[in-house]
């Protein structure tokens, strides 16, 4: 737990106390121990995490809770760092927990409620603002909020300062506030792990890049200053395109294109969609144009390239798609051989982005032909947009993408087909990440960062498969990568992997685990223990024995890394720091039950590495 001391106020005033909440607020990761239903109950998760800093670095739209400045100073400890305790301190503040516990079984539940509210904080970044400041809002105590408009300078420095103080072991807030010329000032320095600096968010107030909000009786926000920092958010320019990436488009011309939504036929949609669209691409972007069912009623060969993959061929992909007449059938099998067979000849990678209101009407398996397309090598992303399907028939287009590296769209009317197509031709690449386990494949977790922007665009809360594709945009990526269900493991991390368009990049990465033989001797013979291991850097624990302890040797399989031993035999709790297990190894280690507390691996323990695992 992160340690928080030194805050003092000689006179109290809103500023100080919200500027101090501010730097808990986007400093602190604080867990509280799980005593128990009703304290479990109180607990207030940290959505946050150090997703705010990364956020805030691109002023990316984003929101997170966490616990409020007092409930993280008043917190308990958590499980983990209880047991890096002395047992009898351990039991001391057990006991303190179990009190807290029967206060809270005597309170009503509306009052426990109303205590919680008051335990939350909300962090939000809004965006800039059409003067290119980052809005963000702040509720740090019940009723009073702050909005800020920031500058480029100022947020680089409090991006700066939030990753440093996410990291911190041990903080320090030293705040004054008095009277100067009859002008209330405040004075605050921050000490991060013995290092004093400035709060950049009490300079975001004295430029008046902040303001102060409070809660009126009738539930409305109102600034306590007149001049107001933030402004309306700006509407977003439409992104164009990305230029140099190739596409090629399929679009359903089939006789069920004459359906209507919100009366307007389909076909009439997706050619007016296709005509915003092109409209946006640059002209360096080489695309190309296929239809199927727009000459001949009945045809299962009715499918025809219209405008070859090239670059400079916006118009002419235009003029063939007003003139499609819906007609025939749903060659979905046919048209993606034929959308195969171009890029096989041109020998490089593309984007396919296949449009059908219906599924493959001509008798063969199109999501078979996308699997050994890939199997054969072809390089390229096929995307499916089900235009007015229903759930059932869209089962066949999601499988066609997911065997394609890509996604699939439901759009149910034209903005919806709009949007879907321009998330489409997003040129992405992607990753596939296998973790293995002494050979066996497992889940995994995944946390994906831009190189460039320190931006976190991707992190899986729970596990997701082997070698599920994870889209991303070119560019270069750092991808910390942590197999599901095995305590202990830090994660390991493939630096600078960088990604093209339409390419997916396969990684495998191993996670073997060793064994450790561990034995707490006197005089040679093995003695009854209370044993934890824990990971030497995350502290993470990795084995526990019972409280009442166990008899050595124990062995233990461990995934390799460095991990420190905790035990206490009769006397003092002792530990012995930084045993390195060897994966596929046996890790023998003869410990003295004798040996002074708070020993290293160097000393007074016998450490050997020996027989291979099989």
């Amino acid at each position: 737990m992160k340690k928080i001391s030194q805050i003092k106020f000689s006179c109290h005033k809103r500023l100080t106390l919200f500027i101090s909440a501010s730097v808990l607020l986007v400093s602190l990761l604080t867990s509280v121990a799980q005593a128990g239903s009703l304290l479990d109950e109180m607990q207030v998760a940290d959505t946050c995490g150090t997703d705010y800093a990364d956020k805030l670095a691109s002023c990316s739209v984003f929101t997170c809770s966490k616990p409020s400045p007092m409930a993280m100073m008043s917190g308990f400890p958590s499980e983990k760092e209880l047991k890096k305790m002395p047992l009898a301190k351990q039991q001391k503040i057990r006991n303190y927990m179990a009190e807290a516990e029967k206060k809270l079984a005597a309170m009503s539940p509306e009052k426990i409620a109303a205590m919680k509210a008051k335990m939350v904080s909300i962090l939000s970044i809004n965006g800039f603002d059409d003067r290119g400041r980052c809005q963000t809002s702040t509720i740090a105590i019940p009723g009073q909020r702050m909005d800020c408009a920031l500058d480029k300078p100022l947020l680089k420095q409090l991006v700066d300062y939030t990753r440093l103080s996410a990291g911190a072991e041990h903080i320090q807030i030293k705040s004054e506030s008095h009277l100067v010329n009859g002008k209330m000032v405040t004075t605050q320095v921050d000490v991060i792990d013995g290092k004093a600096m400035s709060n950049p968010w009490k300079q975001a107030l004295d430029k008046e890049q902040c303001q102060f909000l409070e809660k009126n009786s009738a539930g409305a926000w109102i600034a306590l200053n007149e001049n107001s920092v933030t402004t309306p958010l700006a509407k977003p320019a439409t992104k164009i395109i990305a230029s140099n990436s190739s596409t090629l488009f399929i679009i359903d011309a089939s006789g069920s294109m004459w359906g209507q939504i919100n009366g307007k036929a389909k076909i009439t949609i997706a050619k007016e969609v296709m005509a915003k669209l092109v409209a946006e691409l640059d002209d360096n972007n080489r695309i190309g144009l296929i239809a199927y069912g727009h000459r001949r009623k009945g045809d299962c060969n009715d499918v025809e390239t219209l405008v070859p993959l090239a670059a400079n061929n916006k118009s002419a992909v235009l003029k063939a798609v007003q003139v499609l007449n819906a007609k025939g059938k749903t060659p979905l099998t046919r048209s993606l051989n034929q959308a195969l067979k171009i890029l096989q000849r041109e020998k490089q990678s593309a984007t396919i982005i296949l449009v059908s209101d219906g599924i493959e009407s001509c008798g063969a398996d199109p999501c078979e032909t996308v699997q050994a397309a890939k199997k054969y090598g072809v390089k390229f992303v096929l995307h499916t947009v089900g235009f007015g399907l229903s759930k059932k028939d869209s089962a066949q287009l999601e499988c066609m993408a997911k065997a394609g590296d890509g996604e699939y769209f439901q759009a149910n009317n034209a903005d919806e087909l709009l949007k879907s197509t321009r998330k489409a031709l997003q040129p992405m690449g992607g990753i596939k990440v296998t973790a293995k386990v002494n050979g066996k494949v497992t889940d995994v977790l995944l946390r994906i960062v831009n190189v460039v922007s320190g931006e976190v665009i991707h992190e899986n809360v729970l596990p997701s498969p082997s070698a599920m594709t994870t889209r991303l945009l070119p560019g270069k990526y750092n991808v910390t990568v942590k197999p599901a269900g095995v305590n202990g493991v830090s994660g390991k991390v493939l630096s600078n992997i960088e990604i093209t368009s339409a390419n997916i990049l396969n990684k495998t990465v191993s996670f073997d685990k060793g064994r450790l033989k561990l034995s707490i001797t006197r005089k040679g013979k093995p003695v009854h223990a209370v044993i934890y291991i824990e990971e030497h850097i995350s502290h993470e624990g990795v084995y526990q024995s019972s409280v009442f302890g166990t008899d050595t040797p124990i062995t233990v399989d461990l995934p390799e890394g460095s991990y420190d031993i905790i035990f206490q035999a009769d006397g003092p709790e002792k530990r012995i720091e930084n045993i390195a297990v060897v994966a596929r190894k046996t890790v023998v280690k003869n410990i003295s039950a004798d040996i002074k507390p708070l020993n290293t691996a160097s000393g007074n323990s016998a450490y050997q590495i020996n027989t291979d695992l099989p």
